[in-house]
């Protein structure tokens, strides 16, 4: 990704980082299977538990994830409530940085004279 020329590169490492749910093939219970980001035609999907053959180790997933680029054109958010956004999710797990520096994508912006 780092070597990737591109002009909206700075606006994809801008974009917010997403959970990714996927329906699983046994129960039809929704699983959270990897976290993603994405914007314009872009997408980077780490998949969790998958090693290097991720149809081989995570079947639903990987159908889940190709039914989405080929009938909606990007990875969806396939939790019922819609909150995906794991920024918001670390943001809210570090207290919003306790008060003393704004929490940015996931990461704390500390206030002069704060540090972590």
């Amino acid at each position: 990704m780092k070597k990737l020329k591109w002009a909206e590169m700075p606006n994809f490492h801008a974009s917010s980082r997403n959970l990714y749910y996927y329906v699983s093939d046994d129960n039809n219970e929704v699983r959270l299977g990897g976290n993603f980001k994405q914007h314009k035609n872009l997408s980077l999907l780490i998949v969790y538990a998958a090693g290097h053959l991720v149809p081989a180790t995570q079947l639903a997933l990987s159908r889940n994830m190709l039914g989405d680029i080929i009938t909606k054109n990007a990875l969806q958010c396939h939790k019922a409530d819609g909150k995906c956004s794991l920024d918001e999710r670390v943001c809210a797990a570090m207290n919003n940085c306790t008060g003393h520096g704004d929490c940015v994508q996931g990461r704390c912006k500390c206030s002069a004279g704060y540090f972590g």
